[in-house]
């Protein structure tokens, strides 16, 4: 009768997370987007609204708007992030930057002129993930609501680079104000704002 076989799974799960082997690439997926240091995120933000409001000054509305989303839909998350803040800043707001990491559902916020602390959620959607617009949007309602509820804040800006459907418009009205959200023209009305 053959002896059972013992394994050492720590052993081999140790074999396993080795760069080199190919049951590592499973167990460590690949980050696209390396989340990025503070600074190097302000300065990316500020070379890409530079080049965007440079670039699409001559162009017809409907050049800028492809070129602008084409642009977006390709650049770190991350940096899309610190471009929205720097676009309140420009407009003489205090800001408060996204944290990037364990953020719980808040890219960041906006002091409005009384004090007053807006939320703000940013989503960079590329082809087919904006199927997810609706639950991100309800998720992120639903934080705005924790906050406002405990006097932290008193509403949200979501803000997107995908399609918005009736539904997700409808989602946001139902907050009654609570949540405003920032797509199409309304979010390339920010960043090409000029700047003083």
């Amino acid at each position: 009768m053959p002896q059972p076989i013992c394994t050492d799974f720590k052993a081999l799960n140790e074999r396993l997370a080795l760069p080199g082997h190919r049951g590592a690439q499973r167990r460590q997926p690949k980050q696209l987007f390396p989340i990025p240091k503070a600074k190097d995120a302000q300065e990316s933000a500020q070379y890409v609204l530079q080049t965007l409001r440079a670039k699409s000054a001559a162009m017809t509305a409907d050049q800028r708007r492809s070129y602008m989303f084409g642009t977006l839909r390709h650049i770190s998350p991350f940096t899309l992030e610190q471009m929205i803040v720097q676009c309140f800043e420009d407009m003489g707001y205090q800001t408060i930057a996204p944290q990037f990491e364990k953020d719980g559902g808040i890219d960041g916020a906006v002091v409005d002129h009384d004090g007053a602390k807006i939320l703000l959620q940013t989503k960079r959607y590329s082809g087919g993930e904006a199927r997810y617009l609706v639950k991100h949007l309800r998720d992120f309602i639903a934080v705005v609501a924790q906050h406002k509820a405990q006097q932290q804040a008193v509403g949200g800006f979501f803000l997107h680079t995908g399609k918005t459907g009736l539904d997700a418009h409808g989602v946001v009205a139902a907050t009654r104000g609570l949540v405003t959200l920032f797509s199409g023209d309304t979010l390339l009305d920010l960043l090409l704002r000029p700047t003083d």
